[in-house]
């Protein structure tokens, strides 16, 4: 009944933002709450937001759109590797690998770090190769938040051989030694089923974006440009919302 409201009915009341974005429980009444504080984390966790951000419209087009202008580039081998180099720009032609690439791409500015595994053509003997006796046959994209790296740390030595505990990998973090700390000793993949699967360092080619002492893993594009996107998905469902109201 219109002869019955108030003007406070037309003001949207603060809520539960998970009711329709992932983190909308850190806004208040102002449209602000802790997203300027140092340490600030969305409902959820990173991880979480990143994976709802990734695919919201403009956001989702943003990212395919950077991801297609990064593909310029062009593989290179070393000069005096020409088989190599002639087998690379073939390579690079197909379109399994423009999309492995463009999804690593995604992967990289969505997450803040990509995650790709070379896979190697059989022998003769009917084993796979290894890396240095034959060049891959394709290469696929792993999901990265699925992925756990661990560097030469006393407590990553740990918390791998406790993750790996039950594997039968269980016995590869008790040869490694604490170090320097930026070595990475090895990667570890929790499947949709909990399996764990461990991965050498030379297994995987992780491609971290923007690594500092703060964030050894890399950071997402998508995490520094929260406020950004937040405040702009806020105001497109504010206007939707009046359009219902008065169209």
């Amino acid at each position: 009944d219109l002869s019955r409201m108030k003007l406070r009915d037309l003001i949207r009341r603060p809520g539960n933002i998970a009711d329709f974005t992932a983190g909308d429980g850190n806004w208040d009444a102002t449209g602000m709450k802790k997203i300027y504080e140092p340490g600030f984390i969305p409902d959820g966790g990173w991880q979480t937001w990143e994976l709802w951000a990734r695919d919201q419209g403009k956001v989702a087009a943003i990212l395919a759109g950077r991801a297609a202008n990064i593909m310029s580039f062009q593989l290179r081998a070393k000069p005096e590797l020409t088989d190599l180099q002639r087998q690379l720009l073939t390579w690079q032609k197909t379109s399994r690998f423009l999309q492995v690439m463009l999804d690593a791409i995604s992967d990289y500015e969505a997450h803040g770090y990509c995650v790709i595994e070379p896979v190697y053509a059989s022998s003769s003997d009917g084993k796979t190769a290894t890396p240095a006796a034959r060049l891959t046959v394709r290469l696929r994209t792993l999901n990265p938040t699925s992925i756990t790296i661990y560097r030469n740390t006393a407590s990553d030595i740990q918390n791998m051989q406790q993750n790996l505990a039950e594997t039968t990998w269980r016995s590869v973090a008790g040869r490694c030694k604490p170090g320097d700390g930026d070595t990475v000793i090895g990667y570890v993949q929790t499947t949709t089923t909990n399996q764990k699967i461990y991965f050498g360092p030379d297994e995987l080619v992780v491609i971290l974006r923007n690594r500092s002492a703060q964030h050894p893993d890399g950071i997402s594009l998508l995490r520094q440009c929260y406020t950004i996107i937040m405040h702009k998905l806020k105001i497109d469902r504010d206007q939707a919302v009046m359009a219902a109201r008065h169209g």
